[in-house]
């Protein structure tokens, strides 16, 4: 068993939480819309999977992150995982999503964005993302593009002492990656 095991929370506008123990979960349904984000936090690393992003959440993220940093104190390591099952956002959840960056980035001592998949979509989104943290002087900041969940894992080892292979095992456990995004960040893991 891994010590400090982490939290999850998926966010959507109905809500229902449950304990089984530790770790503590709350997750969120709403047949019709689904989860919004997944959120998983183990000390001050605070990992959050976009499934369909909206002003509302967002402004809810942004609310978790800083009650979290108020709780420790301490800056946090932020992992942000965007797959492919991730719904496009519109103009106005875009202009949040920029919005609520800077005020999230207050609350961390770095930023990671992992986009998952190797489509074109996948690949101009990390593109876009990165060139966009050169041209505003982001980038050596805290805020970086990681090239696979395993990096965001290896960046956790660097910064946190977390174990690599126990976190990506707690991300697969609650549902942040599936079977093949599990088995792709190990391989990753190996090299």
């Amino acid at each position: 068993m891994w010590p400090a095991m982490g939290h999850i929370c998926a966010f959507t506008p109905l809500r229902a939480t449950f304990s089984c123990g530790q770790p503590r979960f709350s997750v969120g349904h709403s047949p019709a819309r689904g989860s919004m984000y997944q959120r998983y936090q183990d000390g001050q690393l605070f990992v959050v999977r976009w499934r369909q992003p909206t002003v509302e959440s967002e402004r809810q993220l942004g609310d978790e992150v800083e009650q979290r940093h108020e709780q420790l104190g301490e800056p946090l390591l932020m992992g942000v995982i965007i797959g492919p099952d991730c719904v496009a956002p519109d103009a106005a959840t875009r202009e949040a999503l920029l919005r609520g960056h800077d005020r999230v980035y207050d609350f961390c001592s770095s930023v990671r964005m992992v986009f998952i998949g190797g489509t074109l979509r996948q690949t101009v989104m990390r593109s876009v993302v990165t060139g966009i943290t050169i041209a505003t002087g982001m980038r050596g900041k805290g805020v970086a593009v990681e090239r696979s969940v395993a990096g965001l894992a290896k960046t956790a080892e660097q910064m946190l002492g977390t174990n690599p292979h126990a976190l990506l095992a707690q991300l697969a456990a609650v549902h942040m990656l599936d079977e093949a995004e599990l088995a792709s960040a190990q391989a990753d893991l190996r090299r």
